[in-house]
């Protein structure tokens, strides 16, 4: 039998009753073991085996204008500004041709150029041709590593949510296998994506933290994030 002592919230047992309860726990399902590290590194593991074909993917399309422009910015054989890479040179009367065919509004002036602000995403490529001009690996190496990084926030941020569980380790792994991602991680010209990608995430997984904790300067730390998010693509509009 099992008795209440009413000066304590837990019952006395006796003998037979402790058994039973012992018998009973046994029965019990045991709680899903939290994942640690280990899943970490596996995320890690995956992305970086996902990403790492794209090392002999070489130069192509946009690479070859963006090759060339800094070159020549390094020589000092231009004098337009590194930041200004992804400015499309629009020749005379392309534009015209562009709103014939339905590219660009009727309204859209004879002189329009476009221009996209990335300082920070043309940062990472400066570098590249700074330091190894003749080596595409090196620099398909820089998004591989973007994209590892990435992923791994994105798992940190799932565990935010959801905890830590299968349920976030699951979404994270279907997030490093998706196809989706091929272009930004094997097109050099594409680094921008990742770049604000990353930065956006770690945003409102910081800003997230904030809110659960009241703490101003974690707030603050979100908008620097998402600050540098801009400076590497206008893609971080849409957070």
């Amino acid at each position: 039998d099992c008795k209440y002592d009413l000066s304590h919230p837990q019952p006395v047992h006796s003998r037979g009753c402790a058994s039973t309860m012992v018998d009973a726990q046994r029965l019990m399902p045991e709680a899903p073991r939290p994942y640690g590290w280990q899943s970490f590194v596996l995320i890690g593991i995956l992305a970086g085996m996902v990403a790492l074909p794209s090392l002999t993917a070489g130069l192509y399309d946009d690479d070859f204008w963006q090759r060339r422009f800094l070159l020549e910015e390094l020589a000092g054989l231009r004098d337009v500004g590194w930041w200004k890479m992804f400015g499309v040179p629009l020749e005379p009367g392309v534009v015209p041709q562009l709103v014939y065919r339905g590219f660009l509004p009727w309204w859209t002036s004879p002189g329009f150029q476009l221009s996209f602000f990335r300082p920070l995403s043309v940062a990472t490529h400066f570098l590249d041709y700074a330091l190894w001009p003749a080596s595409p690996e090196l620099m398909h190496l820089q998004n591989v590593l973007l994209y590892v990084a990435l992923c791994l926030v994105v798992y940190a941020f799932y565990r935010q949510i959801f905890g830590a569980s299968k349920l976030a380790l699951w979404a994270a792994l279907f997030y490093a296998l998706d196809d989706a991602h091929l272009e930004a991680v094997s097109w050099v010209a594409a680094r921008n994506s990742l770049l604000t990608a990353f930065f956006c995430i770690l945003s409102i997984s910081v800003l997230h933290k904030s809110i659960e904790e009241g703490c101003s300067a974690r707030a603050w730390a979100a908008a620097g994030l998402i600050f540098l998010a801009h400076l590497s693509s206008e893609g971080a509009l849409a957070v």
